[in-house]
């Protein structure tokens, strides 16, 4: 029982710097191309191992992270293209429904 208390805190603090980038992304104290740098940055860099259901959330937004695309000259917003690229609106919609999947999860 000690061990799955402990490996349940130590998800909890590794999940803190997750939700603290998407704060700082959904409530605008960080830019967008900020969040972008330092979440992809950070999925790629992470070593421990979440369980199914909060590695599919991270992975999830990584995809919209990687899709997000903020130059209208270049970017593909067609709805109907599966690989269109999304806004910062988009992203920070998404970046927000993410953190409260996760912090329902965390509990």
């Amino acid at each position: 029982m000690e061990l799955y208390g402990s490996k349940r805190l130590i998800m909890r603090i590794e999940l803190i710097k997750y939700i603290q980038v998407i704060k700082g992304f959904v409530n605008n104290t960080i830019s967008v191309q900020e969040f972008e740098r330092n979440y992809l940055q950070m999925v790629k860099d992470e070593t421990f191992v979440f369980n199914d259901s909060i590695a599919k959330l991270i992975e999830s937004l990584f995809s919209d992270v990687d899709a997000y695309c903020g130059d209208p000259e270049i970017a593909n917003y067609d709805i109907d293209d599966p690989f269109a690229n999304i806004d910062e609106d988009e992203l920070r919609k998404r970046a927000k429904d993410t953190i409260q999947q996760l912090l329902e999860l965390s509990n």
